[in-house]
Order: C-alpha cells, then sequence, then structure tokens
C-alpha cells in the first residue's frame, strides 16, 4: 500500500514539474526556459539566464509580437529559440539577442522563419541536418560569427528578401563534415560583414538578385563547384564589380570553386538577360530594433 501511495505522489509530483515548464495553448504564457506545446502570442519581453524557448511540438506558430528575447551572453551555451525533430514550425515577429544562437534549427524541415530581429548573437539563425524551410524578411544584424549559417545537410531551403547586415560571416553554407545541396538565395541585402556569403560545402545552390555591398573582406567566397551564382536570366549586384565599356557582365566569385555570375552588375543593380538595369535601395533596420 505504501508503495502504490508513493508511485502515486510521485507521478503527480513529476506531472506537475512537466506542466510547470510546458507553455502555449491551455499551458498558458510562455516565460524562458519552457516548452512550446501548442500556439502562442507572447505578451512580454523575456529576459533570460539560460535558454530562451524550446519548441515541443510539430506544426506551432511562435509569434513574439515583435517582444525581446535576451539571453545571458553570445559566449553561454543557450539558444533563444531552439527546434529540435520538429517540422512545420513557424517562427515570426520575434527579437532574439545576447545568445550563443539566437534560432537553431536541428532535425527541423518544412517550417518559416520570417519578420524577425536576430541581432548580436555569436551565431544569428544556425541551421544543421534542416531542410525545406523558408527563412524570408529578417533582420540579421551584428551577430559575432555567423549571421545565417546552412551548415551539414540542409538542403532546399529558400532564403529570400533577409537584411544581413554587419556579421562576421553573413551567410556560409556547408561545412567540413558535408555539404549543404539546393539551396536558394534571393533578393538578400547583403552588407557591412566581414564576408558576404561563403560557400564551403555543397552543390546545386543558386545565388540571385543579392546585393553585396560594403563587405570589409569579400563579397563572396567558393570553396567547391557545381553551384550558380545566378539563375541563367538574372545575377546579383556587386559594389567591386566595375561596368566599364565593353564588360561582358561577369563576375568570377573568389575561391577555388568555379563560381561565375553571367549576369552581374554593380552600384546597386542587377543587371537581366537583355541589359536591363534594376536598382533597389539599401534596407533601413526595422522601427524598435534596437530597443
Amino acid at each position: 500500500m505504501k508503495k502504490i501511495l508513493i508511485t502515486v505522489l510521485m507521478t503527480i509530483f513529476c506531472a506537475a514539474i512537466a506542466g510547470a515548464v510546458n507553455c502555449g495553448g491551455s499551458f498558458g504564457t510562455c516565460q524562458c526556459g519552457e516548452t512550446v506545446m501548442a500556439n502562442v502570442v507572447l505578451t512580454s519581453d523575456l529576459n533570460c539566464a539560460g535558454n530562451g524557448l524550446i519548441i515541443g511540438n510539430n506544426g506551432i506558430t511562435l509569434d513574439c509580437a515583435d517582444h525581446i528575447i535576451s539571453g545571458p551572453g553570445v559566449n553561454s551555451d543557450f539558444e533563444g529559440i531552439y527546434v529540435s525533430n520538429k517540422n512545420n514550425v513557424h517562427i515570426q515577429n520575434c527579437h532574439v539577442t545576447n545568445y550563443k544562437y539566437g534560432i537553431r534549427l536541428y532535425h527541423a524541415d518544412n517550417g518559416f522563419v520570417e519578420d524577425n530581429v536576430i541581432i548580436s548573437n555569436s551565431n544569428g539563425l544556425y541551421m544543421t541536418y534542416s531542410s525545406g524551410n523558408t527563412i524570408q524578411d529578417n533582420q540579421v544584424f551584428f551577430n559575432t560569427g555567423d549571421g545565417i549559417y546552412l551548415g551539414y545537410l540542409d538542403d532546399d531551403n529558400l532564403v529570400e528578401d533577409n537584411a544581413i547586415v554587419g556579421n562576421n560571416y553573413g551567410v556560409r553554407i556547408g561545412s567540413t563534415n558535408g555539404g549543404s545541396d539546393n539551396n536558394e538565395l534571393a533578393r538578400n541585402t547583403v552588407s557591412n560583414n566581414n564576408y558576404g556569403i561563403q560557400l564551403d560545402s555543397g552543390i546545386g545552390n543558386m545565388m540571385y538578385r543579392n546585393y553585396f555591398m560594403d563587405n570589409t573582406f569579400l563579397n563572396a567566397y567558393e570553396e567547391t563547384n557545381s553551384n550558380s551564382w545566378d539563375n541563367s536570366m538574372v545575377g546579383n549586384s556587386w559594389d567591386d564589380f566595375q561596368n566599364g565599356p565593353g564588360s561582358n557582365g561577369e563576375y568570377e566569385v573568389p575561391g577555388p570553386g568555379d563560381g561565375i555570375d553571367h549576369y552581374a552588375w554593380g552600384n546597386g543593380c542587377f543587371r537581366r538577360m537583355g541589359g536591363l538595369l534594376i536598382c533597389r535601395v539599401a534596407v533601413e533596420p526595422r522601427p524598435g530594433m534596437g530597443r
């Protein structure tokens, strides 16, 4: 009888603990370190001494409603938002700062990361083994490592319309463990990083209609072969590309790879097949980004 009572009490105790660390839906609003089990909209900023929020179910939408999730420092081992082995997750309107990993996706497929401000972390958006995701309309600013990292087996992701500014590496694709393939990077502003885009390994990646400007050392660097720096109609804008009379419109990407942008242009413009110029103004930070 005593063993049965102890078992019942332990079960109730464990359930109470489990309930205390879950949030979203019927679990209520989220606090630092909790696991999001259902759709949730944050109602306040989170100033965390450890992890921010952990996604605990497939198909969840985390809407931070422009609230800040702030961590204990870029030299910590914590994540602002962590998605592990969960698919179809939607992360939006989050301001994530002061973490080792601002947003981390691990074995997370077919999700959306959009309209976030990922600022002043060690690594901004850090992905491994994650495919089919859409990364769009984010401001990825001033991260001391990688702004966006597509590491090992991150395939078929779409990275578009992001402002990637002031990081060490704006975007880094591939790793020494293996490549990331068939990713599409389009209409991103890649500026004021030490290195714009570094392609370490992978094939079938396509970069076009991106704007490279004011990167300290290199706008782009390619270690590997069999990737595309245009889409056969439209290339990228490179601020170090000289367009003189008789230019054939090609930009050779530095590095041992075979990367060539066949429709390159400069001065904030890119060239379509047939010679049409399309120009773009610089992306401004979203209001409230630095609050």
